[in-house]
């Protein structure tokens, strides 16, 4: 599992990635990303690319890989392919500041998180 941030004004940006050079099934993994220096977490957003989020390749695999999809086929390739949104993990934050996000990654999946510490209260989830 490995991860990247970026951070502007009171916003977060996280993207972790359980990638494999050998591509078959395997085990999720149990993350726990920590984040300090931020107010506290208002507003959160998770967006997953995996096997079924997100990913118009598997869907095009699952309907045979038809080397012409019909119109119908493509409106659902193009669906698959939108960016989707997710459960929120579980965020704590501690006395001292830290955020800590606790969710399980699938193997060869991708998950980009939003913190938004500047968001009005009662946004977050």
């Amino acid at each position: 599992m490995s991860a990247l941030a970026s951070v502007e004004g009171g916003r977060l940006w996280i993207i972790a990635w359980h990638y494999h050079d050998d591509d078959m099934a395997g085990p999720d993994a149990a993350v726990t990303l920590e984040v300090a220096g931020l107010p506290r977490v208002k507003g959160l957003e998770h967006y997953l690319i995996d096997e079924t989020h997100s990913n118009a390749y598997a869907e095009w695999k699952r309907t045979g890989s038809p080397i012409a999809p019909s119109r119908a086929q493509y409106a659902q390739l193009a669906a698959r392919g939108r960016l989707a949104t997710v459960e929120n993990p579980e965020v704590q934050t501690s006395s001292e500041g830290v955020s800590r996000l606790r969710f399980r990654l699938p193997r060869q999946a991708v998950s980009l998180f939003v913190l938004d510490a500047a968001a009005a209260a009662g946004s977050g989830r």
